[in-house]
């Protein structure tokens, strides 16, 4: 007997967050549109979601659950930031009887066996095409694309396998596809949100000065800057005193470094502790890789920064890179203060700021 595998994932446009609260026009606007994409929905005949962009909820037969449920659970969960200790995603993991109500979350996951008995398998059969089942006998393993099949807005993923062995083959690296794909929306979500206001022009007409630029969002300032030691921070205007967000951007001729992980400790730390009140970098949870940014080979560092006179602390990232047309290195720092809350938001709206990060000017 043949057997069918398929993790089904849904998703809506749309993040749910909030940086701090604003009062404008333009949410007026929003609340204007979002009475009409209710009116959508309903001309639609389809139901509003629950729950938000970070949830999901995932629903396991236990012959599927047994094989990979451990590794999906985990791959779902996405760590990235900070030092990929916290998830980015919460995984709710109900009964199975609960199909019906879990096909109204914002994300659902719906792993089981084709032939199961539950309503749930043999109703999602019918959005398989002929030549879908024929690539999944053929390949073993597909996922299928599909929008708003039960909610409004929804974004559907089909990942089908053959059966038990390709399942247990390709099943995890196929569900990173599809979470990376979810984490690219949030990603444009988050950017929307971020860049609402515009960009503060002053500053980036001041970095094309330089020889460099990013898109500094409207609500952040120039914070600290030497033009002697070639060093410029930007922070953002925060009303909550406990949240803090930081951006550096150190440069210099690519004669006076190497791409080495102890150089790359060094420079930090002595740019750090001069302009940030003795801030360093922590020895525990430090990683470093190798990665490309701004389109150029690059070393990555990461961690935990410190600061023993205030007693505080909180996770940073800094990418070090050479430009051979400029001849020169850059390093692009970031970090978060935020006493006693989740730091996954706000390093993900510091990595979609810098990486916009160009070393051409104009």
């Amino acid at each position: 007997m043949k057997f069918f595998f398929i993790i089904l994932i849904l998703g809506i446009f749309g993040v749910q967050c909030r940086q701090e609260p604003r009062q404008s026009s333009q949410s007026q606007q929003q609340s204007q549109t979002q009475s009409s994409t209710r009116q959508a929905t309903q001309k639609e005949g389809l139901k509003s979601v629950v729950g938000g962009a970070r949830d999901i909820t995932l629903l396991m037969d236990p012959a599927s659950e047994s094989l990979i449920g451990k590794e999906i659970i985990q791959t779902l969960r996405l760590s990235r930031f900070p030092s990929r200790i916290e998830n980015t995603f919460k995984v709710r993991k109900p009964a199975l009887e609960k199909y019906h109500i879990s096909k109204l979350w914002y994300n659902a996951v719906l792993v089981f066996q084709m032939d199961s008995p539950a309503t749930v398998a043999i109703e999602t059969e019918k959005y398989l095409t002929a030549d879908e089942k024929a690539t999944i006998d053929r390949e073993g393993i597909l996922s299928i694309y599909r929008e708003s099949v039960w909610s409004f807005g929804q974004h559907v993923y089909f990942l089908v396998a053959r059966d038990s062995v390709a399942l247990l083959k390709k099943g995890d690296s196929y569900a990173r596809r599809i979470v990376a794909d979810i984490e690219a929306r949030l990603n444009k979500d988050m950017a929307d949100e971020i860049y609402q206001y515009g960009l503060n022009d002053e500053r980036v007409e001041q970095m094309e000065k330089f020889g460099w630029r990013f898109d500094l969002p409207s609500d952040y300032s120039l914070y600290k800057q030497s033009e002697g030691d070639r060093a410029m921070m930007y922070r953002r205007r925060n009303l909550d005193p406990l949240i803090d967000r930081i951006i550096t951007v150190h440069w210099g001729p690519a004669t006076e470094v190497e791409l080495t992980e102890d150089r790359m400790k060094q420079m930090r730390d002595k740019i750090l502790a001069k302009y940030s009140s003795g801030d360093y970098v922590g020895e525990s949870f430090l990683f470093f890789r190798k990665c490309r940014f701004s389109g150029r080979d690059a070393l990555m560092m990461e961690g935990n920064w410190k600061n023993d006179k205030d007693m505080i602390g909180g996770p940073f990232r800094a990418y070090l890179f050479i430009d051979q047309e400029t001849s020169r290195y850059y390093m692009v720092d970031y970090y978060v203060l935020a006493i006693g809350q989740k730091k996954d938001r706000l390093m993900r709206q510091l990595e979609i700021i810098i990486s916009s990060f160009s070393p051409e000017s104009g």
